[in-house]
This record gives C-alpha cells, structure tokens and sequence, in this order.
C-alpha cells in the first residue's frame, strides 16, 4: 500500500479488525473455544469463517489452518457459500503474508463460485480486491482494468457504495498516471456517495487523499482543508478507526513539513508513532519515523534523527523486502497461469488434429486424395500455431526472468543509498558533535565520546566492497565477461562499468564513490574509448546491458 494514497475493498463484505493483536487473540479464542459446542453444519462453518477472519492478520498459519477445516467442511456439506466465504479470508491472510499468488489462486476460486451462483455483488467486490492486489504490486495497468470491472458491474446493480469505494481506487490510479484532474474527479465522486450515505470511514480516507494530492501535486496550502475535514471524519467512526487515525496523522504530518511548520509537524507525527508503535502497524511506523528523522535533522537534534533513521533503515530493509517477495509471486502467478492457457491450447489443437484424422481414417477411397490434401494443409497450420504457443511461452518465461533481474538490480541500488545516505548523516552528527567539544566542560566529554563510538559502530566502512559483492551475486559473469573482450580495462574501469550496468545516475555514481559529477562524466568518456565507443552512436548503458 502505498504511503501517500489508501486504497479501499468494500467493508460490508470483509470486518477487518485495526484494534491491537491482544484484543484481536481474545476474540479469536473466544469463537475456537465455542467450536466444541456445534455440530457439524453450515453454523460451525460460518464460526470457522469467523475464527479465519480473526487470525488472518496475527496468525497465519492458524488461519490456514481454520480456513481449510471450514472448506472441508463447506464442501461435504455442498455448501458454496461457505466455500466462497473461506476463500476470501484466506486470500485476506496471503495478501497480509505478501504471497500474492495465493491471494490470486483463491480469489480465482470464489469468482468461479460466485459466477455460478449468479452472485454479482461478490463478482463486483472480488474485482475490487484483484485490483488492490495488482496495486499493490504497482502494476497499474492491471490495477485500472479490475477495477472498472468492478465499478461496470456496481453500476448495473445501482450499488452506490461499492461505486463509492472504486472511484476512490480509480482516482489514486489517475494520480500515478498523473493524470489529475481526473483523480480529482474521481475522488470528489467517491465523496458525494459518502455524504449522501453518512460513510465517515470512506470520508476520512478520500478526503486524506484529496489532501495529498493539493500539496504534493498542486503545491497548494488549501490542502490543510481537507487534511481537516479527514480528522472530523476520523472523529466521527465509532469502531476500528486506528489504521484511518494513523494515516491521516502521517500525512498531516508530512503537510507540515512541506510548509515548514515543523512544531505542528511533530505533533502529528509523535501521536501517529505512537499509536502505530501500540496497534502493530509497521509500515506506517516506517514512514513516520523517516518524516521524524527529517524534522529532528531540520531541528540540528542529531541524536533524535539518528535514533528513527535507524528504525526507518531497519523497518524499511524489511518492508522492502516483503514488498518485493509480493511482486515476484504475482509474476509467479501470472506467468503460471499464462503458461496452462498456453498448455490448454496446445492439448486443444491435438485433439483436434487427432479428431479430424480419425474422421479423414474412415472416408471412402474417393476422397482419400482429397483428405490428404487438406490433411496436409491443417497439420502444417497446425504446427506453425504450435509453434507460435511454445514461442510465447519461451517469450513469457523470458519477460519472467527480465522482471525478477531488474527487481534484483533495483534491490542492489536501493541498498547503496541507504547505506550512504546513512554514513551521511552519521558523519554530520559526528562533525557537529566535534564542533561543540570546546564549548563543553570536561566532564561531558566521555559522553559525548560515547555517543561519537555508537554512531561510529553504525558507519559501514566499505559501500564499494559491499556493492561489488552484491553485484558478483547477481551478474556473476558480468566482469569476466567484459574482461575477455577489453582486458585494458582497470579495477576503477570495472566498477563503473556496474554502477552503469545497473542504469545509475551520473549524480549517484559520485556521490556514492565521493567524486564530483564532473570526475564522474570524463571517467565515462575515457571509458567510451577504451570499449571502441568514441565515433560510434551507441549508447553506453545499452552497450553494457548485452553483457
């Protein structure tokens, strides 16, 4: 989920629980513990949904493991309606797991459910999930086609509240498209349904979204007003508003500090660190600790800014990591589900051959010739569209294969930064620690000497040694490589080679081996001579990529 834009699944469907992990425990052993009581019916089975629904965001595997007890049981007694129940938490509990493959594989399975009952409400609201998963994984143009699914077959039903929830989703789309107007259209549409049904949850999350989109796209002030209207609104839920509360206190926040108002900036965010610190929300912990950071660096309190930047490296590697993981289970999927479309093909158009030649087998010996012919004619077609399958499997293995390098690659990157964004400001606190020493008295400097040791204990000595090791891991052969076709090159010649091989700015590139950009743009050019690049018109990030 994205920090700045909250996305929505209809909630009159789902209960998602925001109270903290204890409470959430007690209701979940309170319903297991009423199990005993039941006899096998469609009652015990819509516990076990309820007890799947209240585990699936603190313990996984119990959910699965409830989940599954209530399919088994659906299923013995034809109970669809169980089955396409369960199926919704347990994608629920992939989806907070980032296995986005699973979340798809049941969801495919309760809209197989709900096509065959005719249920279009749930059709409409699976859609609505699909596009929050796609989403999720920042793949947009999936995200946009799901939902306008959902919001076709909302509109059939005159469903306003479910309409309500795809404007929303819609808008945040439009403002990745940067198309804005249109996001804000959407949004106001979404506000207008949310009014008209008194939805304050629905309210507090658009206009929070209205609020980021006036100062972070419009660089307007009138942002506040919305920011407002979104706290009224949080004010207003009766139940389970902590997650709404946490964001709109980030977002604020983050207003704050782009109006330079860091005072009114910390409130927010303190009180939004505070109840994402108590209700287990990570994320949002994440984000508010590098806007903190941020606002104590400003304040030149460099010992609070070290303090969440650690938090904001720790809890960012993490969600870094899970996020990527998500990514790759999508492809995973997609690439799956592509390659039995491919295979089902291809098991059609044997049996169609097969059919057709024992039709040809069984005609009289006046048409032998003729069959022949045509004979002859399918089978050739046929093997040039078999041929085209296995081509497009290859093709999509190969697209697979891309995306999962390019992940690794940012992954790489996006870990250089960090540690040199880190060392940074670790030796700027150092420097202005050092600079106040002589203003100090003598029994303060074996404290102050402390604290330069821990910040010390932080700094990573060699980013460029770490990078080339986790370079080698994924292009292993990428420097013998080279090596075999220009062994002029010098360890220095090698080294950008990867930084290029990675598509890194010229800025980043300098600041990360502490040149000037300008040592940095005539290292490249020597570097275009020695590769025989000089009069030729070739790029030579394009160049190093065929390596």
């Amino acid at each position: 989920m994205a920090k700045s834009f909250y996305i929505i699944i209809p909630l009159i469907f789902i209960n998602i629980n925001s109270n903290a992990k204890s409470n959430q425990d007690r209701i979940a052993d309170s319903l297991i513990s009423s199990l005993h009581e039941l006899k096998n019916d469609t009652n015990k089975v819509n516990l076990l949904v309820e007890i799947t629904n209240a585990l699936n965001e603190i313990n996984y595997e119990k959910a699965i493991y409830y989940g599954n007890k209530a399919i088994e049981l659906s299923k013995e007694l034809k109970y669809d309606k169980g089955v396409s129940n369960t199926l919704f938490y347990l994608a629920w509990t992939y989806y907070y797991m980032a296995d986005y493959k699973s979340t798809m594989a049941n969801l495919l399975k309760k809209m197989k459910i709900d096509e065959e009952s005719g249920n279009k409400r749930q059709i409409a609201n699976n859609y609505n999930f699909i596009g929050n998963i796609y989403y999720s994984a920042k793949n947009y143009e999936k995200a946009f086609e799901n939902y306008k699914k959902g919001l076709s077959i909302y509109e059939e039903l005159n469903d306003f509240e479910g309409a309500r929830f795809i404007y929303n989703n819609l808008a945040n789309i439009y403002v990745q498209y940067n198309e804005l107007q249109k996001a804000e259209e959407n949004y106001k549409l979404s506000l207008n349904i949310g009014h008209n049904m008194n939805n304050y949850r629905g309210l507090a999350i658009t206009y929070n979204n209205l609020g980021n989109l006036y100062y972070k796209h419009y660089k307007n002030p009138k942002a506040i007003t919305y920011f407002n209207k979104a706290i009224e609104f949080v004010d207003s839920i009766n139940t389970n508003k902590t997650k709404v509360k946490v964001l709109v206190y980030n977002n604020i926040g983050d207003y704050y500090i782009w109006a330079n108002n860091y005072d009114s900036a910390l409130v927010y965010l303190y009180n939004g660190y505070q109840l994402a610190k108590q209700y287990y929300l990570p994320s949002y912990k994440n984000d508010i600790a590098a806007s903190l950071s941020k606002i104590y660096s400003k304040k030149e309190n460099y010992k609070k800014a070290f303090e969440y930047q650690l938090i904001h490296k720790k809890l960012s590697d993490s969600i870094f990591s899970i996020d990527n993981s998500g990514r790759l289970t999508l492809l995973e999927f997609q690439y799956e589900q592509k390659k039995k479309e491919i295979q089902h093909n291809i098991t059609l158009l044997k049996q169609q051959r097969k059919t057709k030649t024992s039709i040809w087998t069984a005609t009289t010996i006046f048409l032998i010739s003729v069959a022949s012919a045509v004979s002859y004619i399918v089978y050739q077609r046929g093997k040039i569209r078999e041929a085209k399958l296995r081509n497009e499997k290859i093709k999509i293995e190969a697209e697979s294969l891309s995306e999962k390098l390019e992940f690794r690659n940012k992954e790489i990157v996006l870990m250089m930064m960090n540690l040199f964004e880190r060392n940074e400001l670790i030796n700027r606190v150092i420097n202005k620690l050092r600079s106040v020493l002589p203003n100090l008295k003598k029994t303060n400097y074996n404290f102050i000497d402390d604290i330069v040791k821990d910040l010390r204990g932080n700094y990573h000595e060699n980013i460029l040694k770490e990078f080339e090791y986790r370079f080698q891991k994924v292009h292993t052969n990428f420097f013998r490589n080279i090596r075999k076709d220009f062994n002029n090159l010098t360890s220095n010649d090698l080294r950008l080679c990867a930084f290029l091989k990675l598509n890194m700015s010229t800025k980043d590139i300098a600041s990360i081996t502490h040149q000037s950009i300008n040592s940095i743009e005539v290292a490249r050019t020597r570097l275009r001579k020695k590769l025989n690049l000089n009069n030729v018109d070739i790029d030579l990030v394009a160049f190093l990529a065929a390596y």
